[in-house]
């Protein structure tokens, strides 16, 4: 991808990836660690784990800032939350707004707000396409039908690796917060 075009992305979804900064480093204070993966930054928020059970998620999306509970499920949602760094790369500050009426619009048509949600269920088409290309090349990495439909009844039950590959993982003891890491694949 040209590099003007990829700069364009980072900046059209920047409004939501500050917001995730700020997220990020909050969870960074609570006790969780940052890395960079695949040109998102994840971070581990403990805290997410200890919210009362409705309010519960095993990651969230922030422009190119995801947030997870722990290790285990950054590894098992990062497809996933990939689409919705896509998304926010094609609608920016919108996707908020976007977000919240599509799941208002599903409600109102008395179904799911999470599961009818346009963007989750573009999110949860591509991890189950990922899965099934995997199953076809052969590999292991990526859950089975099964584990999907595991996620759904429990986002927090992690059943894969999917790792990054070598890709730069953040350093809490490095002053610019940046420092190349060693091959990351082991949950995240």
């Amino acid at each position: 991808m040209p590099a003007a075009r990829k700069f364009s992305r980072y900046l059209w979804a920047a409004p939501a990836t500050l917001i995730g900064l700020v997220a990020a480093l909050i969870a960074r204070a609570g006790g969780g660690s940052l890395r960079i993966c695949d040109g998102m930054i994840e971070a581990e928020a403990p805290l997410l784990a200890r919210l009362p059970a409705p309010l519960q998620v095993s990651a969230v999306t922030l422009g190119h800032v995801v947030i997870g509970a722990d290790r285990d499920a950054l590894a098992a949602s990062r497809l996933h939350e990939r689409v919705h760094v896509r998304q926010y790369e094609r609608w920016g500050a919108l996707f908020f707004p976007l977000y919240v009426g599509s799941s208002l619009f599903a409600l109102l048509r008395g179904r799911n707000p999470y599961w009818d949600n346009h963007f989750e269920r573009e999110a949860y088409r591509a991890e189950r396409a990922g899965a099934m290309a995997a199953r076809r090349a052969g590999t292991a990495a990526v859950a089975s039908e099964e584990a999907h439909e595991q996620k759904q009844s429990d986002h927090r039950n992690a059943e894969r690796e999917f790792g990054c590959g070598g890709e730069r993982e953040a350093d809490s003891r490095a002053p610019a917060g940046l420092r190349r890491g060693a091959d990351v694949r082991s949950h995240g």
